[in-house]
């Protein structure tokens, strides 16, 4: 009798943990393998597609790592974290690219400011798209990409586990679900505190932080031009002849982001671009930012080095370099900690998400429905990451050489937008964090 409740609850905790693994890998293999001939091709989604199923594959090998022989494991997900961190730019600017354009087509195309505003940044990013898509061609054809390739097609078949692999599946995967929540919980606990009166100076209006003409505009509050530098999505991409952005390490470009790179030998502008207002060719606008408006944080968070999409784990844009001792963190570097930290947990929640998946051919239902909880969590920390690299592209772009007043001012406008819904996004946080917290949502994990 003994025996039979003995093995009816090894029955109940599943097969060995190993094999469920074995599925999930399968089918992220699966899924990549599809991809590949449309990533060849250029089908616009197909990045998209193959950087998830290379993050979900990779997400499992380190959430479940204590049930795999780690060396592999290990080995596996690295590359894995390479692959995508080279072909990810060609999907993150053309998202960034789509979310700016659309930015300045809300704010009309009466404005020349405006109009200039949209051609630098479109030109800035096509030269960008040009360069990722060079660089996901030249991966797929070395010899990296087909030992990749050949190892993820066999890895299902190949996972090797441990001892701890072959428990009961219930047994083994489920602590280690439960510790990628108290992961995420510790992330939580780390936010900055989220006041609802605070815009964090930003608004809530595209313009915010701006004064009209008919409210007495004055010149000397508009942004300014600064150093030859303009954004780039793409490490190691070629700008004016130059390389910028190549770092290799912290210069990985994700699941989301942006690497800054300066042109080093000349101006990226072409001459006279951005004039119209009167002063002449050889007197661009020379204008200062009103303390505390979209346009001043533009230019201060145009100071700091940029990261890479991804690293394999995922970086946000445009990270300031820190404060000298003593010095007070500039508004720019402040916004660009805390996007770091909220960028962090989005990382953490997705890969709870991704083990929560691993367990529905356990728990059915049960996981599926905590997995679908993660899935709108990390839906708004990516909108949130979207409107942070959108903002380190504009910051970036306001510190094109002879950029003048209208256009500069065009740039401040759409980058108070963009803080303002990573703002309002950050107030709305707590509701949507107090459903995925809700210990009933875990009850099957015991």
């Amino acid at each position: 009798m003994a025996g039979a409740r003995t093995a009816a609850r090894s029955e109940a905790a599943g097969p060995p943990a190993v094999e469920v693994l074995r599925g999930y890998l399968a089918a992220q293999s699966t899924a990549f393998l599809a991809q590949l001939p449309r990533l060849r091709q250029g089908h616009p989604e197909a990045a998209h597609r193959i950087r998830v199923a290379s993050r979900r594959a990779r997400s499992m090998l380190r959430t479940f790592r204590p049930l795999l022989d780690e060396e592999w494991a290990d080995e596996l997900a690295e590359r894995l974290a390479r692959f995508t961190s080279a072909v990810g730019p060609e999907r993150d600017v053309e998202v960034v690219r789509r979310r700016l354009l659309a930015g300045f087509d809300a704010l009309g195309d009466q404005d020349s400011g405006v109009v200039r505003a949209r051609n630098l940044v479109d030109r800035m990013l096509q030269r960008e798209a040009t360069a990722a898509r060079e660089s996901t061609l030249a991966v797929l054809a070395g010899p990296g990409f087909h030992a990749l390739a050949d190892q993820i097609a066999l890895a299902p078949a190949a996972l090797p586990g441990r001892p701890a692999g072959r428990e009961p599946a219930g047994q083994a995967l489920y602590p280690l679900v439960r510790e990628s929540f108290e992961a995420m919980e510790r992330r939580v606990r780390r936010l900055p505190r989220i006041d609802p009166l605070d815009l964090d100076g930003w608004g809530a209006e595209a313009g915010s932080g701006f004064q009209t003409e008919s409210e007495g505009l004055d010149l000397d509050a508009l942004p300014v031009e600064g150093p030859g530098t303009e954004a780039t999505l793409i490490p190691g991409s070629r700008v004016g002849g130059s390389s910028v952005g190549a770092r290799g390490g912290d210069g990985r470009g994700v699941d989301g982001r942006i690497a800054d790179g300066r042109t080093g030998d000349r101006p990226t502008g072409r001459a006279g671009e951005d004039r119209g207002t009167g002063r002449g060719a050889d007197k661009p606008a020379v204008v200062r930012p009103r303390a505390g408006s979209a346009a001043a944080k533009a230019k201060a968070a145009g100071t700091g080095p940029g990261r890479g999409a991804e690293r394999g784990r995922g970086e946000p844009a445009g990270t300031a370099a820190p404060a000298a001792e003593g010095e007070q963190p500039s508004p720019a570097s402040a916004e660009q900690a805390q996007d770091e930290l909220w960028h962090r947990l989005r990382i953490s929640a997705k890969r709870g998400r991704y083990a929560a998946e691993v367990c529905i051919p356990l728990a059915g239902p049960a996981a599926a429905g905590y997995a679908d909880q993660l899935t709108r969590l990390t839906e708004a920390l990516g909108q949130q990451q979207d409107a942070a690299m959108a903002s380190a592209v504009l910051s970036r772009a306001a510190q094109t050489p002879r950029i003048v007043a209208p256009t500069a001012f065009a740039l401040g406008r759409l980058l108070g937008a963009q803080r303002a819904q990573i703002a309002r996004a950050r107030w709305a946080f707590p509701g949507l964090w107090e459903q995925v917290a809700e210990p009933e949502l875990r009850s099957w994990l015991g």
